[in-house]
């Protein structure tokens, strides 16, 4: 902390745990380097690892001081040389030495470098040791400290860097810059960019070109969005685990505070919004903006069963500790409805000094309700206290009812049918909600704004319009009962002295403004009734009266009104011989059956004045408000035994008075900052609370019964002393051996504390019950235990100091045992291993990485093999790591490679290989989920060693009945002593390897010695090369802990036939979900398929949600459990790409689209049209117009919507074009007509919109056959045509287009065939209508695709070899009419893996048993990892080899 009054730039250091200031004082360390004085301190930063190092941001620059040492090690002053362009170049100042002033101080995450920003929007990166620069930039510039030569141009202006973080994912050295503010003046607002960079070069071994060239080129650079119009000032980052570095290591969000005061939640670092339900309700008000509250006194027992069960993401923030309040005495909660600017309502307990129960938050989206996601201001809210029953009125006119209840219920009522005012919502309900408020009525009468909604406990509501209509539902029904405009309303009032005649209201129009139901009995009757009291704009009280008749339905009848000055702001109907509410609860209504009187009065209460009568008379007592008008008013318990009126006033009052004698009995001073504005907003609950508005998005909270007395302070605390706090990062041991000064936690107290350093309360505390627990147990503790008195604890704490260094010096004794020992094993290691392989050996042995343990042996030769499992110490341990390529001790450029490194049983002599594999670590369509190639591999290794010992098979079944077919336990093992990965560009196998799928090539050589060598030409021949190790491997019968293979040695080279490997798979049909996909993927990537083609959509349903559309999904889907949200397609995105399988969606267009006209039917031509064999191939008929403007902009939604969420995982794209039915044309008036001749221009220019969309996206289209050889349509030259219809399809198109084709027609490759048809007879007593109707019920594509057909296709018969280069591969099928989540297993598998074997090594090779053996224990694998696989052949002849053949 600095500025103090000995000076500026000085450093006092408060010690918080004993609440005093530390002895120790830190001057200004800047003066000599000063110019100008003493500079202010304006950051302060301990190293992230030694707390015993601190940064200190200065105005002109920073310095590094050691605690220990008592001194500057270092000082950075940024200084720009004539003719550099800096930040923010000034053409008057370029050609002379500058120094830009610091903002910002930051370290790197492990301490390595530190970061300075300057006040022109450098970001400059300092050498920690030496304190020289390694890169000056700014958000989009590098070297900005270096001059410009004469040709250069002057850069970019910038805007002032406003917060910046430097951040690192798990790994400390994978690290990236986050800067908000910064950018281009150019770009509007001040944005967010976060600059990645990747994992940071070894500081040791990298030269200062190879560090500068680090921080000038990120890894990827990307914009995070702020809101329209508001500039990002500030911003908190959210640990995943660590509290350390300021939330800066590993962050899972961060809150971004706007210029606006709106608080925006973000992921990190995709930077995409969260969710209200992963924040606390306390950032409610701010997240976004709320623009209306109301507060509803709801019953206990009901709020505490309106629980909202919702799918949703963890809260990304938790902790603190909350402290134990009393219970309410009250029978009702105050629950607060707070209506936000994205047209989201907030219902929750806010408390007030008491226990909350219930502390759930519930949330309803308004434009899911009403179907669009504009105009979504809330005029109004009503909450009953009963039911939990929830109105909104809108300022647009219409009002939503929500009930409480599970989502999309099956038994719940019906909507008054042929009503265009009362509209049944129930399918409108939020698909996340499970169960909570759900909508179920739309009222929507167009008479303008909302204001006045009541509702109430016993089926009604009320509702006044601006437009002065008034109407009241009966939610029975549900029916309007009564609609009236309230002038016409009007009666002889008996208060003609006091009311102003209606000639004077003339030119102002009546409107309610306040309802409520009650139940009294009126003046002149002898029953009690249920009474609906309105209060409109001009002062009118209007009482309504609703009368059930003999068919069961409710009548209403006005029976008065009465008059006040002013505008009526709140009525209360009260029970006279309580005092209580006389609301329409359902307890008083029971009530009226028996004939039971309440003998009430009305109090209402204008802005002038209040008045308490009789209703609908004009007696009773009257009170005027003198000079001040009121705004709001409420009746209010007192102490849960009497009433009293309160009232807020324009003189920043509440007052209140009692009841019935109308007296002033309290006032209670408001805040003086409160909006005065926004004071008819303003709320009071019944048990005297008041919300007053104080800014845009700002409520204080007053008690009017606390007048006078200080506010209580809140008893919760934001930090939590008890919860565990994780150990603060250190250096390790071997830099704290080599000579690096070291400060722990417990030195530092001793440093700044001093040896005087007071005990504290806690301690003070602890002693105090330790002392009590002695004496209680009548003996006293043993000698030498620290007491209450100073000099005992000051005893205790040196002690602790003592402890604390001599179980350093114990540890240093191992770390020089194993030193010693290391050396002596490692002696014989070859002498040309550089210095730094001999650190990275010492850190493996004294570091802080866990080893994973995984035992690795290969077979002898002429005997046993066995692989084995964890859990015995006596095998391999193998470790996989990432580590730096290493040539004669400096770091070369060729990339990373991945390394396993490998101690032989018995010794700790550490093998390790390093090859130059250069991974591609910045591949395509990987940016989303920050995963590099290395990566994949790294991954793919993790799920290589679960394979072998978790999803592994005992080949019993493939040898006879008490075979000898393993090794013994106890025989000779051959260990694997090292598996080598490496990168190679070129394959002694194969000459032709610029071919377009040699990238996907490999090589495994498994030698006699126990080498494993393993040549890859991209991290896709890595991970096929994982999965081929794996499946050589067996699991031992007789221990659940070994595996062994009885292939080696063996040479594998390998590589696909095809490029294109695909699987197409139809989710719209029926019921496919995400994890039903992802298992498929699974299933893909053990038999090398590389291609997931999802067709998404089509004429049943729309599964997919568009958050741009999301009527289609709402809509569309079979119901809300069949919507894959965009979350669920991204995971199955990254599923497929982890596993080197590409996922690319179809689109079916403009045919198998009737699922759009369930949201959209203007869109779509003879939807569900009868007959629909005319119009279709399979019910429901339907297909998107053609010459249609509207078809063509939802189009463009549509597809802007999913091309940025796909294309960043996939390069592809179908856009269908098949089985277009010409009929349906024929009744479109702006065509008219099925010819080819009239529709192919419209098709072409259809489709030359989509290829415009495509071709922004740079995405590759794919069709199906039809576009070309049956509509002769142009397409672009890189367009995929695939075939379906017939073995002759794919020469057709080869010879008769320039395109590139994919194969896998109907005949050989549609799994759905065989399994008949799902179509039936309308009328079974009259002849079918259909051919198919007809025994033996056939589909049209039998007969079943057995995996021996699959397996025999052969897509390249009358295919010459000039074509074969535009054969990319083909796709097995399987069609969704008969298939679901259930059946999917067994449907695909085996058959797709026969479909695998034709892709990757060709058509045409024999099928004999050879085959079937390789098939079933392919089987046998896919079931053990879960994937429930249909049989290949009987387990018979599986053991007597042979015994099958003919």
């Amino acid at each position: 902390m600095s500025g103090n009054k000995s000076g500026p730039g000085e450093i006092i250091i408060y010690d918080l745990d004993r609440l005093a200031v530390a002895p120790l004082r830190l001057p200004n360390l800047w003066n000599e380097n000063s110019r100008k004085g003493r500079p202010p301190v304006l950051t302060l930063a301990l190293h992230p690892r030694d707390v015993g190092k601190i940064l200190i941001g200065y105005s002109e620059g920073a310095a590094i001081y050691s605690f220990k040492q008592n001194k500057i090690t270092n000082k950075f002053q940024y200084e720009l040389p004539p003719g550099a362009p800096g930040g923010r170049p000034d053409p008057e100042m370029i050609n002379s030495v500058r120094n830009p002033r610091l903002t910002h101080t930051l370290w790197h995450p492990t301490g390595t470098f530190v970061l300075t920003a300057h006040g022109d929007s450098s970001i400059v990166i300092w050498d920690v040791r030496d304190g020289r620069i390694i890169m000056a930039r700014t958000i989009h510039e590098a070297n900005v400290n270096r001059p410009m030569t004469g040709s250069a141009k002057m850069t970019a202006q910038h805007g002032p860097v406003i917060e910046i973080a430097w951040c690192s994912k798990s790994n400390p050295d994978e690290t990236g810059i986050l800067v908000a503010g910064g950018a281009s003046t150019e770009m509007p607002g001040t944005a967010l960019t976060f600059l990645d960079f990747g994992l940071t070069l070894n500081y040791a071994t990298s030269s200062w070109q190879i560090l500068a060239d680090h921080f000038a080129c990120p890894k990827r650079q990307h914009m995070l969005p702020t809101a329209p119009g508001a500039e990002a000032i500030n911003l908190c980052l959210i640990p995943r685990t660590s509290p350390h570095h300021a939330g800066s290591h590993d962050p899972i969000a961060m809150l971004t505070l706007l210029s606006s005061g709106e608080v925006m939640p973000l992921s990190f670092p995709s930077g995409r919004p969260l969710s209200a339900s992963q924040l606390p309700i306390s950032l409610s008000f701010v997240q976004p903006f709320l623009n209306r509250i109301n507060i509803a006194a709801v019953e206990r027992p009901t709020w505490l069963r309106l629980r909202e069960t919702r799918r949703q993401d963890l809260p990304i923030l938790n902790g603190g500790a909350e402290a134990a309040h009393s219970h309410k005495r009250y029978e009702h909660r105050d629950i607060l409805q707070t209506s936000h600017t994205d047209g989201s309502v907030r219902i929750w307990d806010p408390g007030h000094g008491d226990e909350i129960e219930n502390d759930d938050l519930i949330q309803i989206e308004l434009g899911m309700a009403l179907r669009r996601y504009q105009d979504l201001d809330v005029a109004t809210v009503s909450m009953a206290a009963a039911t939990g029953e929830l109105a909104v009125g809108m300022r647009t006119g219409e009002v939503i009812i929500y009930r409480w209840g599970r989502s999309r219920q099956n038994d719940r009522d019906t909507a008054t049918v042929g009503s265009d005012k009362i509209i049944d919502i129930t399918q409108n309900a939020d698909p996340l909600v499970e169960q909570g408020l759900m909508p179920r009525i739309l009222l929507r009468f167009q008479e303008g704004s909302v204001t006045a909604l009541k509702i109430s406990d016993v089926g009604f509501v009320g509702i006044g319009f601006e437009s002065g209509k008034m109407v009241i539902i009966d939610m029975r029904g549900p029916a309007v009962i009564y609609d009236v405009i309230v002038s016409t309303l009007a009666q002889p009032s008996k208060r003609s002295s006091v009311l102003r005649s209606a000639a004077a209201n003339q030119t102002k129009l009546e409107s309610a403004r306040t309802l409520e139901f009650g139940i009294l009995t009126l003046d002149g009757d002898g029953y009690s009734s249920i009474l609906c009291f309105v209060g409109t704009n001009l002062g009118r009280v209007l009482t309504l009266k609703l009368l059930p008749n003999p068919q069961g339905n409710y009548t209403v009848q006005c029976c008065g009104s009465t008059s006040l000055d002013g505008q009526v702001l709140m009525i209360a109907p009260l029970n006279i011989d309580t005092g209580a509410a006389a609301h329409a609860s359902q307890v008083a209504a029971s009530g009226l059956r028996e004939g039971i009187k309440v003998n009430g009065v009305l109090v209402a209460v204008s802005s002038v004045e209040t008045r308490i009568f009789k209703p609908a008379s004009t007696k009773g007592a009257h009170k005027s408000w003198d000079n001040n008008f009121c705004y709001s008013a409420a009746i209010v318990e007192f102490e849960g035994r009497d009433h009293a009126l309160v009232g807020i006033f324009g003189d920043r009052s509440a007052r209140a008075y009692s009841l019935p004698a109308l007296k002033e009995i309290a006032v209670a001073r408001l805040d003086a900052n409160i909006d005065m504005s926004r004071l008819s907003e303003s709320l009071i609950t019944t048990t005297g609370d008041i919300f007053v508005w104080t800014g845009p998005s700002e409520v204080a909270a007053f008690h009017v019964w606390r007048s006078g007395q200080g506010r209580t302070v809140s008893q919760h605390r934001l930090f939590n002393p008890e919860a565990v706090i994780p150990p603060r990062p250190t250096i390790s041991n071997l830099q704290w051996i080599s000579g690096s000064q070291y400060v722990s936690a417990a030195d530092m107290d001793l440093l700044i504390g001093g040896p005087d350093r007071p005990v504290s309360r806690r301690m003070r505390e602890q002693a105090r019950v330790e002392e009590n627990q002695r004496r209680l147990e009548g003996r006293s503790g043993p000698a030498g235990s620290s007491g209450p008195s100073q000099g005992g604890e000051e005893e205790g704490y040196w002690a602790y100091m003592q402890r604390q260094i001599n179980e350093r010096t114990e540890k240093l004794g191992i770390v020089g045992e194993s030193m010693e020992q290391l050396q002596e094993q490692s002696s014989g290691w070859a002498k040309d291993v550089s210095k730094y392989v001999n650190q990275q050996k010492k850190k493996a042995v004294l570091g802080d990485d866990t080893y994973q343990h995984v035992a690795v042996m290969i077979a002898n030769p002429g005997g046993g093999s066995l692989l084995s499992r964890p859990g015995s110490a006596k095998f391999t341990i193998i470790r996989a790591e990432l580590a730096e390529v290493v040539q004669q001790g400096t770091r070369r450029d060729s990339g990373r490679s991945f390394v396993l490194r490998v101690l032989q049983p018995g010794s700790t002599k550490e093998t390790v290989s390093l090859k130059g594999c250069r991974w591609n670590l910045n591949p395509p369509h990987l940016e989303p989920s920050e995963v590099s190639a290395a990566d994949l591999v790294r991954l793919a290794f993790e799920r290589f060693k679960h394979t072998l010992f978790h999803q592994n098979i005992i080949p019993t079944k493939f040898h006879p009945r008490g075979a000898q077919f393993e090794p013994a336990v106890n025989s000779t093992r051959q260990y694997v002593t090292s598996i080598d990965f490496a990168e190679t560009s070129s394959f002694k196998d194969w000459p032709d390897t610029e071919s377009p799928f040699s990238k996907e090539a490999y090589t495994i050589s498994i030698l006699s010695e126990g080498h494993i060598q393993i040549e890859v030409a991209s991290a896709e021949g890595a991970l096929h090369a994982l999965e081929t190790l794996a499946q050589i491997f067996y699991l031992h019968s007789q221990s659940n802990v070994t595996v062994y293979t009885p292939y080696a040695p063996v040479r594998i080279a390998d590589r696909p036939a095809f490029e294109h490997r695909g699987l197409n798979l139809d989710i719209s049909r029926n019921r496919i979900f995400p994890g039903d996909v992802m298992r498929v993927i699974d299933g893909m990537a053990a038999n090398k398929l590389n291609k997931l083609h999802i067709h998404t959509t089509d004429a049943q349903s729309w599964p997919l949600h568009i958050p741009a559309l999301p009527d289609l999904a709402l809509k569309g889907a079979y119901d809300a459990s069949q919507i894959w949200s965009p979350a669920d397609l991204e995971e199955v995105q990254r599923h497929g790409m982890l596993r080197g399988v590409e996922v690319f969606l179809e689109i079916d267009l403009p045919g198998h689209a009737t699922s759009i006209a369930n949201a959209y039917p203007d869109l779509i031509l003879a939807a569900n049209k009868q007959p629909w064999t005319t119009y279709a191939l399979e019910p429901p008929s339907g297909q998107l117009k053609l010459n249609s403007s509207e078809v063509y902009s939802f189009l463009t939604t549509l597809l802007q919507d999913l091309f940025p969420r796909t294309h960043s995982y996939s390069s592809l794209f179908h856009l269908g074009g098949d089985e277009l039915n010409r009929n349906v044309y024929g009744l479109d008036p702006t065509v008219n007509s099925t010819a080819v001749s009239a529709l192919r221009p419209l098709l072409q220019a259809f489709f030359d919109h989509l290829l415009g969309l495509v071709d922004t996206h740079k995405l590759t289209p794919i069709f199906w056959e039809e576009t070309v050889l049956d509509w002769n349509l142009t397409l672009p030259e890189a367009s995929i045509i695939q075939t379906w219809r017939s073995p002759l399809s794919l020469p057709t198109v080869l010879n008769n287009t320039g395109h590139r084709a994919l194969f896998g027609d109907f005949s050989h490759w549609y799994l759905d065939c065989g399994h008949g048809i799902f179509i039936d007879s309308a009328d079974p007593s009259k002849p079918p209508k259909h051919p198919l109707l007809n025994p033996p019920y056939l589909d049209y594509c039998s007969p079943y695709k057995n995996w021996r057909h699959v397996y025999s296709y052969d897509p390249l018969i009358n295919i010459t070899e000039s074509q074969k280069h535009r054969v990319l591969g083909g796709e097995v099928h399987l069609w969704g009419e008969l298939i679901d989540s259930i059946t999917l297993d067994g449907m695909l598998w085996p058959r797709a893996a026969a479909a695998a074997e034709v892709l990757w090594r060709g058509p045409g090779q024999m099928l004999g048993e050879g085959t079937t053996r390789r098939l079933a224990e392919m089987r046998e694998r896919l079931v053990a990892k879960g994937i429930m696989a249909g049989v290949v052949t009987m387990e018979w002849c599986l053991r007597n080899k042979g015994g099958c053949t003919v």
